[in-house]
């Protein structure tokens, strides 16, 4: 499980410039879970949308990754734009 810092200044098209490395085992069986949350220091962090797939389907390079609601309905206009990498030792 990793955590990216948290944006504080509320612009429309906030960007994290995080960097992350996993070392999976069995990726046949590894799911990866992207999910935002609204930041507040006065209340706890409120859903925005997540999106999850398995390892396995992830492609590289630059990609969107559409966000959904709890429910797994879309969510008009909300997306990550992620670059992915695949490490081999």
């Amino acid at each position: 499980k990793k955590r990216s810092s948290s944006v504080i200044d509320p612009l429309v098209t906030p960007m994290w410039n995080s960097n992350f490395e996993f070392d999976v085992s069995v990726p046949e069986l590894t799911l990866i879970r992207f999910l935002v949350e609204d930041y507040d220091a006065s209340s706890r962090n409120d859903f925005i949308g997540q999106f999850t797939l398995p390892v396995t389907s992830l492609k590289l390079g630059y990609r969107h990754i559409h966000l959904l609601t709890k429910e797994g309905n879309p969510l008009p206009s909300a997306s990550l734009f992620v670059h992915i990498m695949v490490l081999e030792n």
